[in-house]
Parts: C-alpha cells; structure tokens; sequence
C-alpha cells in the first residue's frame, strides 16, 4: 500500500479529526457560529467541511491550485476576523501532521518507499503553510487598513465638529 492509497482509504477519519483541531483555539477566539456552520456562509464562501476536504485534496496530489486559495482566503478571513495571531489561525495546516502522523501508527511501513513519500508529503504541507500565511498577512493587511481609514475619518469627523477644521479642508 502506498500513502495516497493510505489516505484514499483513511480520509474520513482524518478529516474529521482535522477538522476538529481547526476549530480548537483559545478560549474567547472561536466565533460559536464557525462550529455550527453547515453550508456556504454569505461572507465566508465555503463551509468549514468543504475548505478541509479541498484541501486535504490538494494536499494528496500535491499541488496548489486556484481552489485551494479560494479555501484559504475563506478560512483565514473568518481567523483575522476572530483576531487569531498568525500561530491559532495557522496551527490547524501543520496541526494534519500530528494527525496523519498518529494514524499512520500502527501501519507498517514496507519499505523505505513510503516513508519517502511520507517525507515528501509533508513538505507539501509545509508549502502549503507559508502559502496560507501570506494569504494571512494579506487579510490581516487589509483590516488594519480599514481600521486605519475609519480612524482617520472619525478623527476627521470629531475635528470637524469641534470646529477645529472647517469643511474645505476635506
């Protein structure tokens, strides 16, 4: 048996176990509605259980494709919503090693073959979690703007009304 077949055949149960260490953070950081979510949430794009499965995908056949930014893009945007620093929003990519690593116990490996492949694949993941913290920082980069552009305004806006500025100097 080879990893891919390993994984074909031990998917559900590795999911299901990914799945649930991406949703253990912190106490206070976890939005409730993440762990009820069943469907395409309006401003998330993918269930949490189709963002896992396309990247588990992803990861069996070692590639990054458009898909699996889409996956990202939604699971980090809901982390830096939460206010996850980079290591709670990141930690369930790397957290799949420990996992396949624990089901993989009790398989003996016949020869070195698959631990080669076992070596390659988890460099796959690796990639796979630089890739997600540039879409991290991107998103991360892109609240901080808003949040900056609002201050801005509202410092405007109270300027403004204690008659510190007048209007043309909008």
């Amino acid at each position: 048996m080879n990893l891919k077949q390993y994984f074909t055949e031990k998917k559900p149960a590795i999911l299901k176990a990914w799945s649930d260490a991406a949703l253990e953070v912190p106490p206070g950081r976890s939005p409730d509605f993440l762990k009820k979510q069943k469907a395409p949430a309006a401003d998330t794009g993918c269930s949490l259980a189709e963002g896992m499965e396309g990247l588990f995908n992803a990861l069996l056949l070692g590639v990054m494709h458009d898909d699996v930014s889409r996956f990202l893009d939604d699971m980090m945007r809901i982390r830096v919503a939460g206010d996850f620093t980079a290591a709670e929003a990141l930690g369930f990519i790397l957290g799949l090693k420990r996992i396949v690593k624990k089901e993989l116990g009790n398989v003996p490996f016949e020869d070195a073959q698959m631990a080669e492949e076992l070596a390659v694949w988890e460099s796959v993941v690796d990639d796979m979690a630089l890739f997600a913290f540039d879409v991290y920082a991107k998103r991360r980069e892109s609240v901080l703007a808003f949040k900056a552009s609002e201050a801005k305004k509202e410092t405007f806006r109270l300027l403004k009304k204690a008659k510190l500025i007048d209007d043309d100097q909008e």
